[in-house]
């Protein structure tokens, strides 16, 4: 019996990487014909194969042609409002963005991550011509709030694979809903209170850039106006106190990753206020958060 499951575990093995070699030349010859639907194919086919192999531990095949490909149609209109929408779903959906969620680091990251970067590709489509309908919009934003809260694969690039990149992604997608008029303040608070968790972490230090991606996030809501000053002064206050927080355990390494990236993420976000003079001016209190944080680490 071991054997006969064995041999259709490599039966099914060989199949699949067949199909990955030729879904792979395909999108060649599409990238190569300047992204046009080839002639007699239905680009939401193309679509429904680009999604099943968006795991895809080959970089090549993932980001340089999967996702080139989505971000191509998506801004080219070559999918209908109703395709669109139903992407969203998919790609919101527990087959994707929580798929295998919560078991750590495994090569299922790659699945999430990139279903978050086609999300961000048709919020970015709604905010130039709204499709989706308000509760849509609302549902993507609660799926990247719970996303963030459960993620715990938080590699930015892996080795041989390429980007994993957990978290910018979702700051990517958080920046795009923060355009959305369809959410309001209390949506802005909850994606907000999402990064303030996991810019202070415990399990890694960023090296990536995700500081950087997050702090453009709360700038496009700073931008947009979305949030107020006072929403923000109380933000960063208990941004402050969830840094000062001491662990259950003293654990020198974590406790220097949450500091570390706190750090960084605020000092992203104060040299973005100061370059781009939102509206929504924090520049001030983000900066007398670091004196804080600069004062405490010397004491």
């Amino acid at each position: 019996m071991s054997r006969i499951v064995l041999t259709l575990a490599v039966v099914l093995a060989g199949a699949s990487l067949v199909s990955a070699d030729d879904l792979k030349e395909e999108l060649r010859r599409i990238a190569a014909g300047g992204y046009a639907v080839p002639e007699g194919a239905s680009a939401e086919d193309v679509a429904e194969r680009m999604l099943e192999a968006i795991g895809s531990t080959d970089p090549d095949l993932r980001d340089g042609l999967i996702y080139t490909t989505f971000a191509r149609w998506i801004r080219a209109d070559v999918f209908s409002p109703d395709e669109m929408t139903k992407l969203a779903a998919t790609c919101a959906g527990e087959t994707h963005l929580t798929y295998r969620i919560g078991e750590g680091e495994s090569d299922a990251v790659f699945k999430r991550t990139f279903s978050i970067l086609v999300l961000v590709e048709l919020v970015r489509r709604h905010v130039r011509e709204a499709y989706l309908e308000p509760e849509d919009v609302e549902r993507v934003k609660d799926a990247i709030v719970a996303y963030l809260e459960r993620e715990q694969d938080l590699r930015g690039y892996v080795e041989g694979k390429g980007w994993a990149h957990a978290v910018a992604h979702s700051a990517d997608l958080l920046e795009q809903l923060a355009h959305c008029k369809e959410l309001d303040s209390e949506d802005m608070q909850q994606m907000l209170d999402a990064i303030r968790g996991v810019m202070t972490t415990t399990r890694t230090a960023y090296v990536f850039g995700e500081d950087w991606r997050m702090a453009k996030a709360v700038l496009a809501m700073l931008r947009e106006k979305r949030v107020t000053e006072n929403q923000m002064g109380a933000w960063l206050r208990q941004f402050w106190r969830e840094l000062r927080t001491p662990l259950p355990k003293p654990d020198v390494t974590r406790q220097t990753y949450r500091y570390t990236n706190g750090k960084n993420f605020l000092m992203n976000l104060h040299v973005r206020c100061l370059r781009e003079q939102p509206p929504v001016d924090i520049a001030d209190e983000v900066r007398n958060t670091l004196v804080r944080m600069v004062g405490s680490s010397e004491g």
